[in-house]
């Protein structure tokens, strides 16, 4: 018996894990404007949507990218390949959770670089607040 990982097992794994995703997320995009006096001005349009999964952890430090304390409200995993697309400067919208439309999706900022593993992606989310 081989211990090799196939391409269809792979292809399997990949599926159970896409599988395992109830949320709905939609790339945010980022433009710089000028504002009447000549400042820069963030606008938001949505981008792509992607089948997610979010793992809220409001509150939790994590020891990582060599500082103590840094803290993250959410982990979201995406399926295989979408690090490629993940940009550091954008931000994403949770539209759906649990399969059921959100009346005011629930926006994050990405906080930490994509991590492509070999099931699917996973990033580090801050929530945005607006004043």
């Amino acid at each position: 018996m081989s211990s090799m990982l196939t391409p269809d097992a792979l292809s399997l794994m990949r599926k159970r894990y896409d599988s395992t995703m109830a949320e709905t997320c939609c790339q945010r995009i980022r433009t710089l404007t000028s504002d009447e006096n000549g400042q820069p001005t963030a606008t938001w349009a949505d981008g792509q949507t992607y089948r997610c999964g979010i793992n809220e952890n409001a509150g939790r430090d994590i020891r990582s990218r060599g500082a103590i304390g840094v803290t993250v409200d959410a982990f979201l995993r995406l399926p295989y390949g979408a690090a490629s697309v993940v940009k550091s400067w954008e931000r994403v919208a949770i539209k759906t959770k649990n399969g059921i439309t959100l009346a005011i999706p629930v926006e994050y900022e990405i906080d930490s670089l994509p991590i492509d593993g070999l099931l699917g992606c996973t990033v580090e989310l801050r929530r945005v607040v607006e004043e």
